[in-house]
């Protein structure tokens, strides 16, 4: 007489630990996503004065480049990734 055991199919359909997680390998094609820094990233929204033809250019452009030694005025300072003012500011 067999036993219920012996009669059944068995299907692998994932070996969870053939390889550890962190030496995964994405299959081919698969995209690979960017590591995400935690750091913050500081950028300073700044006003400076140009010419006409400068601010077309820039307008249609959304870049403008500006001359070395070219003082502007910092405007608001943020965390580019949060958003976030730094703790102490200069900016009010």
């Amino acid at each position: 007489m067999t036993s219920v055991l012996d009669r059944l199919e068995f299907e692998v359909f994932a070996d969870l630990f053939a390889l550890p997680q962190d030496l995964h390998v994405p299959p081919p094609g698969a995209a690979v996503e960017p590591d995400v820094s935690l750091a913050h990233v500081w950028i300073v929204a700044a006003e400076t004065k140009v010419e006409e033809r400068l601010a077309k250019l820039a307008d249609f452009r959304g870049s403008f480049t500006i001359d070395q030694g070219t003082r502007a005025d910092a405007l608001e300072i943020y965390c580019q990734q949060c958003r976030r003012p730094p703790r102490s500011s200069p900016v009010a």
